[in-house]
């Protein structure tokens, strides 16, 4: 298990709005069968921090992790965001590593234990396709036969439940004005030209709105500004103007007018980096940290002194 920063935007998204208990349980009532949710005891329904995902699986795939009692005992739901838009095959495999580094964190906080408790996975597909990939880990499994009665009991199988926003139009997603959101902001962003959706959002986020949840609303934003790629922020920052969302939309314009500048500051470090390389070679680690805190201001006064400029040193010199 790891408990690190949240650099990538779509884990931040993740745990900073269904991480929150209330939508949690919003959502695990929602998309769960009638029959499991009605066992489980909500009201007791908590989160346990930290992530089970592989580390160089991080960009694909966020977690967040619950314990709820079931009729005496302790049950997990584990719930795996799924946000590449190419579907990984092995899914099943790879949340079956999740599960049993769930277990193994059990075991080890209980020393002594004989049993393990339930875990119930629930994955969440983003994707812009429909999800095509088998939802049992035993469809993995290259067998000569499938009905061996003899061999069955030792195969492992499992299967996880999947909410696929793809096949989900908007006026079918299921919880809350606060959940809703959440998943309409996960839908829309998967699509490439989501600035033209953003007029599909308005209603659900001015209903969060209502509802005094200012922050929440910023989170979304946010997240459609940092946590899909390659995006206009201008035309976003245009398209925003023509939208709803009360009293945070100076904010918001703020953060989108500060994405927009940290993406030319980006533009012109990068800019200075070749330059500099071509010039002078590999660069050392002290130039290298200059450029990536440099200014807009500090990259053009570099940009002019480079070519006559005797070392890589007198590039900075004041």
């Amino acid at each position: 298990m790891t408990d690190e920063p949240l650099h990538n935007p779509h884990d931040r998204f993740f745990k900073e709005t269904l991480g929150r208990r209330a939508i949690a349980k919003d959502f695990f009532e929602a998309y769960l069968p009638a029959t499991v949710v009605e066992q489980l005891d909500w009201e007791r329904l908590a989160r346990q921090e930290g992530s089970f995902v592989d580390e160089t699986l991080r960009e694909r795939h966020a977690d967040l992790l619950f314990t709820v009692p079931w009729k005496g005992k302790q049950a997990f739901l584990y719930c795996l965001f799924e946000h590449q838009r190419t579907q990984d095959p092995l899914l099943a495999y790879r949340l079956l590593r999740y599960m049993v580094r769930i277990w193994e964190t059990e075991i080890n906080s209980t020393p002594g234990a004989r049993s393990l408790s339930a875990i119930l996975p629930i994955v969440l597909h983003q994707g812009d396709k429909a999800w095509e990939i088998s939802d049992r880990f035993g469809s993995l499994l290259e067998l000569p036969s499938q009905d061996l009665e003899e061999i069955a009991d030792c195969i492992p199988d499992f299967k996880y439940w999947l909410v696929d926003l793809a096949k989900r139009p908007m006026d079918d997603l299921r919880g809350g004005v606060l959940l809703r959101a959440i998943l309409a902001t996960v839908k829309v962003a998967s699509g490439g030209e989501w600035v033209e959706r953003l007029s599909e959002l308005a209603p659900l986020l001015g209903a969060a709105l209502k509802e005094h949840d200012v922050g929440f609303v910023k989170v979304c934003l946010e997240y459609l500004m940092r946590g899909t790629g390659d995006v206009d922020l201008r035309r976003f920052r245009s398209k925003l103007e023509q939208i709803n969302i009360g009293e945070i939309k100076e904010e918001v314009m703020t953060l989108a007018d500060q994405l927009i500048q940290e993406g030319q500051q980006e533009e012109a470090r990068a800019i200075i980096r070749r330059l500099l390389t071509r010039r002078f070679g590999p660069l050392p680690a002290w130039a290298v940290e200059k450029v990536e805190q440099a200014s807009i201001d500090d990259s053009e006064k570099w940009a002019e002194k480079i070519l006559d400029a005797p070392s890589l040193e007198a590039v900075f010199e004041e």
